[in-house]
């Protein structure tokens, strides 16, 4: 049975220098699992996270085949993201 180590390992909102480049803001991570009787923990995919503002939805992504995933959000300010449960992989809990 796999067990998800990092639910949401989040990263920094944008920097500074990602503004002066242009980019907008994002919230990003890595899902991963500990598997029985593996050393080291295996990336999670196709995992659907949504982010939300006040309870309005702003953005959602899957997470790719390294776990990683990131979503845009349109400007600063705290936001809630949750993982949806339905979209782990069959084991992962």
């Amino acid at each position: 049975m796999l067990a998800l180590l990092a639910f949401l390992k989040l990263a920094a909102l944008a920097a500074p220098a990602a503004a002066a480049q242009g980019q907008g803001e994002s919230v990003r991570g890595t899902l991963i699992a500990q598997v029985e009787g593996e050393e080291e923990p295996v990336p999670v995919e196709g995992v659907v996270l949504i982010a939300s503002q006040d309870g309005d939805e702003v953005g959602s992504t899957t997470s790719g085949s390294d776990g990683t995933w990131e979503i845009e959000l349109p400007g600063p300010g705290q936001y809630d993201v949750r993982l949806e449960v339905e979209s782990l992989p069959e084991g992962v809990e």
